[in-house]
């Protein structure tokens, strides 16, 4: 078996930075849900290790319209430049911004049953209920948020403002599957485990880094004559495997 990577390394979105001094960041994947099990089966296997992810600080800083914030003062003092109903203003008070958010996914999740949630996660086609929900994410959260301006709070202080044009399906998807629960990265990088997979031992004594060529971005797979072509683009020049 001969594998053909586009790029100069292993990994494909997970890509880790090593600086020098012995510390890394990510530049691609970077954490692992507890749901994630195919990913945990084979993090297990190869006994690499796991710590919690963090996700959030209550020390960090917030900005938001001119105002800047410590993350643990953030609901009283930027809270206060949204207008909020009084139940979302007790709600951000009481835990974080993101309690707006989840309200409204609760009240999603709380018409739907069992049956809904299943089909989610199958095949064919969805009933018009949950069709009502393939819209964008804006669209869902103007019908179901107290006002205006509670929409404009979950988009400040989430990544959702870079989402608001997906299909609001997505998201219930997340929140049964509890996508963001247990969150969790790889001991010493996320690349450690696309490296431990390749630096296996084969039954055959090799590995499977000995079988990856590298920079070679396939452009075309042509079936023919009994056999297969492959045409690929390598430092600026087209080849071609059989």
């Amino acid at each position: 078996v001969k594998i053909f990577e586009g790029s100069s390394r292993l990994g494909g979105r997970v890509w880790t930075h090593h600086f020098k001094n012995g510390q890394h960041g990510e530049l691609g994947a970077m954490r692992i849900p507890a749901s994630h099990d195919y990913t945990r089966h084979y993090i297990k296997q190869f006994k690499l290790k796991l710590k919690s992810f963090i996700n959030t600080s209550p020390e960090t800083f917030r900005y938001f319209e001119g105002t800047l914030s410590l993350a643990k003062n953030a609901s009283q003092e930027i809270g206060n430049l949204f207008n909020l109903s009084k139940r979302d203003r007790d709600a951000i008070n009481k835990n974080d911004h993101d309690a707006i958010y989840l309200r409204i996914m609760q009240d999603i999740l709380s018409n739907l049953d069992d049956a809904d949630k299943a089909q989610l996660f199958g095949h064919g086609p969805l009933s018009d209920k949950l069709n009502y929900f393939d819209q964008s994410l804006l669209q869902t959260l103007r019908q179901y948020a107290d006002t205006y301006d509670a929409v404009r709070l979950i988009g400040n202080v989430s990544v959702f403002d870079d989402y608001w044009h997906r299909s609001t399906i997505m998201f219930i998807r997340e929140e049964i599957d509890g996508a963001f629960n247990g969150l969790e990265e790889i001991h010493g990088g996320m690349d450690c485990l696309p490296n431990t997979i390749a630096d296996a031992p084969l039954p055959d004594g090799t590995t499977l880094r000995n079988h990856i060529s590298f920079s070679k971005e396939v452009l075309s797979i042509d079936h023919g004559n009994g056999e297969v072509t492959i045409t690929f683009k390598q430092y600026g020049k087209l080849g071609k495997a059989n």
